[in-house]
């Protein structure tokens, strides 16, 4: 998350504040900035990701190769 100000082009970072075209806010540790239910709701986003990509995952040896 720190280098996230480096790489999005409207992003303020946290040494050098908002300007004209840098108006997002930072993120901060852990994303708080942007709601304390942020960690939560990435770390729920990961699991049903994981779910769905095993559910879908073939099981039984016979892949591509």
């Amino acid at each position: 998350m720190p280098a996230l100000p480096d790489l999005h082009p409207r992003m303020a970072s946290t040494h050098h504040g908002p300007t004209p075209t840098r108006q997002l806010e930072p993120p901060g540790f852990l994303a708080l900035n942007y709601g304390r239910s942020t960690p939560a709701l990435t770390i729920v986003g990961h699991i049903v990701y994981g779910m769905l990509l095993g559910l879908f995952y073939p099981l039984g040896g016979g892949g591509l190769l």
